[in-house]
């Protein structure tokens, strides 16, 4: 019988330091939970900029869009992702101009598209790089 007792006084020992360990695990858990809800998240950041109706090029790598355009971007690299959005105001133009997929370059941001725009296209651009690219996916 004393065997039993040794037994069940353990047992509760280490169930006790179990819930312990668990108060602990969710006091860290809560702590960590309201430090997250001071900080923001972070925004991207936009950048305007124009897409001129002059000083395109052609070559004939993408079949169909041989008309490009190259874009000075610093810090660019060829693995980031450029998001371009364009403005209400030169949709007609773009849709007109039928731009393709944008390739990232070292330091460039390539523009393709299957005709020259007729006028400047005011636009905005924003980049992932490619190490968010990698989290996010």
């Amino acid at each position: 019988m004393s065997e039993k007792l040794t037994t069940l006084s353990q047992l509760r020992a280490v169930s006790q330091k179990s819930k312990d360990r668990a108060a602990q695990v969710a006091d860290a858990a809560a702590a960590a939970l309201d430090e997250m809800d001071g900080v923001k998240a972070d925004k991207t950041e936009f950048v305007s900029f124009s897409i001129p109706a002059t000083g395109w090029k052609t070559d004939s790598s993408v079949p169909g869009y041989t008309n490009y355009i190259d874009i000075a971007i610093s810090g660019l690299t060829a693995a980031d992702y450029v998001a371009v959005d364009v403005v209400p105001a030169s949709s007609a133009v773009a849709r007109a101009a039928n731009f393709v997929a944008t390739e990232s370059r070292a330091g460039i941001l390539r523009l393709r598209a299957a005709s020259v725009p007729t006028a400047t296209i005011s636009a905005q651009y924003h980049i992932i790089t490619a190490a968010t690219a990698a989290k996010e996916g």
